[in-house]
Formats: C-alpha cells, structure tokens, sequence
C-alpha cells in the first residue's frame, strides 16, 4: 500500500502552480506580440471618432466598389501601347527628391484637380508609388473602414487581394513588373515579356486611379496624418528598389486632399491624401461639418451729444453731423438709425441751394420715407439712395448736400 506524504503533496501542488505560472507568461507574451505585431503586418487599426450609420455603409459601397476602370482613369502611352516607366524614389536628393525618405518627386501643379492628374500619371509610370497606394488600400483604409462600419473594400474589389500584405513586399511587387530594371542587354524574349508587364501594370494602375476618382478632390490642406508611408532606412536600396514601410512619425505637411462625402452632406466617410512633398499616400481622420458662425449684430445706437462738422447754422438744425457711430457723413454715409432729412432750396432759411433728394422735372424732393421712386422712374430711393447722395453720387456731380440735425 502506497502512503502519500504531506511532502509529496507540497511538491506536486507546487509543480501545478509552476506550470499554471508559465503558461499564463506565454499568454501574456503572446497577447502583447499580437497587439504589437498584427498592426505593423495587416496595417493601422487607427480610430476614427465619428460613428457610421447604414447610409453611411450603402453610400461607401457604393462609392469604392470598382468592377471596371475608367476612361478617364486611362494611363498615357506611347505609339506601342507602353508608360515609360520612371520610379521617383530612386531620383537624387535634394532635387529633384527632397527628403531621404521620400517616396517620389513633389507635386507640381497648386491646382487640385490637376494635382489629381499628375498623381494618376505618376502611378501609371512608377510601379512602386502605385503599388504603394494599391497596399495602403488594401490594408490601412481596409482596416479602418471594417473597424468604424462593417464595409471590406478588398472584399469588394477582388483586385486588391493580391496588395493584402505587408508593405515590406511592395517593392518586391513593384519590381516584378520592371523586368528589365538592371538589365543592360535584354534578348528580344526578355522585351516582349517586359512589354507584356508593362501592360498587366498599367491595368493595376488604372484600377486604383478609377478608385481615386470616386473621391472629391477639392483642396491642398495641411492635415495631421494617421497613417503614412514612406522610404525605410532612409531610401537605402535592398535590391532592386528601395524598401517601402508605414512611418511610425505622422506629418502634418500639405497634401492632396481626397474626400468621400454623401451626396450634398459636408461632412466626410472617408479623407485620404497624397503629400505635396513625394506623393506619399495618407490616411487621415474623417471632417465633420463646421458649424455655421453666428454674426455679430451691428449697433446702431445714436451718439449721445451729437456734433455738427460743417456747413453749420446757429439754428443747430442745418450742417453735416456725424452719425451714430460716430462716422462723418462727409466724405462717408451716415450710419443712424434713420435717414436725415434733406433741406431744400425753399426750406433753407440761409438760401443754401442743393436739393439732393428732388426728382428731375419736379419742384421738391421727397422727403425720407416719403414714396420716393426707384432709378428706373428716374426718382431717388428711400434710405439707400440718399446714402447715395451723400456720398456725392449726384447725377450732376454735386457734393454739397446739406442735412439737418437727425437728432432733433
């Protein structure tokens, strides 16, 4: 018969406790590996703090799902059908590059819409900027739009499942339709296969620019970013073409601003861009609407003690006065709350001849507020037109308008 000892039974209670301890380190381990490496291979899981509703879902669907290109979205060519291909990122620094890092040449127009164009030519002719942008839709605008509304857009679009991958193989990608990049004496087998590349990319190429042009382009902006890509260690190049990588260093430079808005809503589904500086691709939080400002009321508040400028009578009544806030009638309007009156020939008792407010072929002026006729019945209007005389906007040239005291 086999007696357990207490001692038997400390140990074996002891070697429980040990393994339940690993195992719950290598959970641990595991869960922070997972929360800091599937980011950095299946892209950003950037928040965007504005909540989508099923509108919101349909008018996305439908704005990024992409069946066909575009006649617009066409690549130029030459007479054999082929884009010269001219990868940015291995231009010299700092012209025309202008960072170490950059991902190609700045773009050249201010204009936003050709701004558009120049960025779609681009990625006709630079493999590794396109598939760039084919990777950074595949996977940052991916993940942010299954994270803020259900939608897949490489589900989609079945063209994006290739570029589903981490942005350390976009320039092996790239390279792969540049057969010829570091071949200096190609056999006539290697250029038709080349040629043949060449146009596989210009279909990749015309479908991103057809999703490009689902978006509104309205303005160069400078937006702080939530995803970038760039150049990784410093545009070294491994291989063939340098290495492309999500920069851990978010920029607020001007970019290219592409927008997805519902129809007649200001405020944004989605905001993307492309960097002034190298034509990087950007991810950046959705606008809302900015609210309308409310205007500040004008006040019209007559002076106190006003004052009498020019012109002026011992009666106190006759001259030019200053107007409510203050501003001389002369050379400028008078700003009370009320026209003045308009003394006439008859009315002046020191003869002053100037009546400003008397319609052509009549005796007297209308009085203010007193059924004066529009300019097309060759009259004077109420407050406005006076304002007109007083400015020495007569007809016969005249300035000197006398007004009496709108005070009393």
């Amino acid at each position: 018969m086999t007696t357990t000892t207490p001692t038997n039974k400390a140990g074996r209670a002891a070697g429980w406790i040990g393994a339940v301890a690993i195992a719950l380190v290598v959970l641990l381990v595991a869960v922070i590996a997972i929360v800091h490496f599937v980011p950095m291979i299946f892209g950003s899981s950037a928040k965007a703090t504005i909540e989508r509703t099923d509108e919101d879902r349909e008018a996305i669907i439908d704005a990024l799902t992409i069946k066909s290109t575009s006649a617009d979205a066409e690549c130029n060519t030459d007479n054999y059908g082929l884009v010269k291909f001219q990868i940015g990122a291995l231009e010299p620094v700092p012209d025309p590059r202008k960072w170490s890092d950059a991902l190609g040449t700045p773009i050249a127009s201010s204009d936003p819409e050709e701004a558009r164009d120049e960025l779609q030519q681009t990625i006709c002719e630079d493999p590794l900027l396109g598939a760039s942008y084919l990777t950074f839709f595949a996977t940052d605008v991916r993940n942010l739009l299954i994270e803020n509304t259900g939608v897949d857009i490489v589900e989609l679009n079945e063209w994006l499942k290739p570029y589903a991958a981490d942005p350390n193989e976009i320039n092996v990608t790239a390279a792969g339709f540049i057969p010829l990049l570091d071949v200096k004496d190609p056999s006539e087998a290697q250029i038709d296969a080349a040629m043949d590349l060449n146009r596989d990319w210009q279909h990749e190429a015309e479908f991103v620019n057809t999703l490009l042009d689902r978006f509104e382009v309205s303005e160069i902006d400078a937006r702080k970013s939530i995803v970038n890509y760039h150049l990784a260690i410093g545009g070294l190049v491994v291989g063939n073409l340098p290495a492309v990588e999500r920069n851990d260093k978010q920029e607020n430079l001007p970019a290219l601003i592409f927008s997805l808005t519902e129809k007649d809503q200001c405020r944004e589904l989605l905001s993307i861009g492309a960097n002034v500086g190298d034509k990087r691709p950007e991810l950046f939080e959705a606008k809302e609407c900015e609210p309308t400002p409310t205007p500040t009321p004008t006040s019209t508040t007559p002076s106190e003690e006003p004052e009498c400028t020019e012109d002026c009578d011992d009666d106190g009544k006759t001259g030019r006065w200053k107007g409510g806030d203050g501003i001389n009638v002369d050379p400028g309007e008078y700003t009370g709350e009320t026209a003045p009156d308009v003394v006439t020939e008859e009315e002046s008792s020191e003869g002053i001849v100037d009546n400003a407010n008397q319609t052509p072929g009549s005796e007297t002026g209308g009085q203010s507020g007193g059924g004066a006729t529009s300019h097309g019945d060759e009259g004077r209007g109420d407050t406005g037109e006076v304002q007109d005389d007083l400015n020495g906007d007569d007809d016969d040239g005249s300035s000197e308008t006398v007004v009496t005291n709108p005070f009393g």
